[in-house]
């Protein structure tokens, strides 16, 4: 009887720590399972700003994920992502002026990416940048058509005219 009651109390204590331990910390380290931004005071403006980058210091990927879900209109997302589409894509090659800029790992070179989808039922289009990284991935950069024309006036026009201009001013932020 004695030895089913230490069994039990040791497999509740081996479910607690498999429940709570966080194996994305080393040691032993345990987090809430149920609250991922219990650990960041998110409820005032000067908290927020600081949880942010606590949180990406950290490399809190619960907390990470869990903010994306908070902010996250899944619906927008849906539609945006069905109706994705890549009309055509464009080169450039940034220069390196700086030392800062010599001795970052993006290389420079860019792909322009005009794409179309839906946003409440409207077409829309965007401009969409990736940079190079130095270990052969590519991430969204933003590349200005202020920095493109200095060095290509064709490609800056077509990133200018690809917009969807809205009819009216005031409808830009109608609900």
């Amino acid at each position: 009887m004695v030895l089913g009651v230490v069994a039990l109390i040791i497999a509740l204590a081996a479910l607690v720590i498999a429940l709570c331990r966080d194996p994305f910390q080393t040691g032993i380290a345990f987090c809430n399972p149920f609250n991922a931004l219990g650990g960041y005071d998110l409820d005032t403006p000067a908290g927020a700003a600081k949880a942010r980058d606590l949180i990406e210091s950290k490399d809190d990927i619960r907390a990470q994920i869990a903010l994306q879900k908070k902010f996250r209109d899944s619906k927008a997302v849906e539609e945006r992502t069905s109706s994705f589409k890549i009309e055509s894509e464009a080169d450039f090659k940034k220069e390196k002026k700086t030392d800062k800029e010599k001795k970052s790992p993006w290389t420079g070179e860019y792909k322009v990416l005009f794409v179309s989808y839906k946003e409440d039922g409207e077409d829309q289009k965007e401009v969409v940048s990736v940079q190079k990284h130095s270990n052969g991935l590519w991430a969204r950069h933003p590349l200005s058509s202020g920095e493109v024309g200095l060095t290509n006036k064709e490609l800056q026009k077509k990133m200018e005219e690809w917009f969807v201009k809205p009819k009216n001013a005031f409808e830009i932020n109608k609900p």
